[in-house]
């Protein structure tokens, strides 16, 4: 069983100075949600889908800021200009009454700014 999600959402980041240590951000949009179940007993494979939206927010906190001379060669090296901590909380609401995707998430992970 395969789930696979296309997202659009659009961002709102509040950064209003150059490395800033903490940059609030909201998202919202659509999502489609593309189901796909294989058989290992030769039945055929069933395709299914269902459109969701919803948003949410976060906050990026500056892995940058700790250390200028990192951030220099980054910078100089492989033209990053920010690296971030990134902490999100989302939620999606689903549309489709055959399959719900409703669902709640919290994620953490490195936002790299070129």
């Amino acid at each position: 069983l395969y789930t696979v999600p296309l997202t659009a959402l659009v961002n709102y980041r509040f950064e209003y100075v150059k490395h800033q240590w903490v940059v609030p951000f909201l998202s919202g949009g659509v999502t489609y949600y593309g189901l796909l179940e294989t058989r290992d007993d030769g039945k055929s494979t069933n395709f299914a889908g269902a459109p969701a939206v919803g948003g949410g927010g976060g906050v990026h906190l500056s892995i940058t800021r700790l250390d200028s001379a990192n951030a220099f060669t980054l910078s100089e090296e492989y033209d990053i200009s920010d690296m971030w901590l990134t902490v999100e909380a989302r939620a999606m609401q689903g549309l489709s009454d055959e399959i719900d995707y409703t669902n709640q998430s919290i994620n953490v992970g490195i936002t790299v700014d070129y």
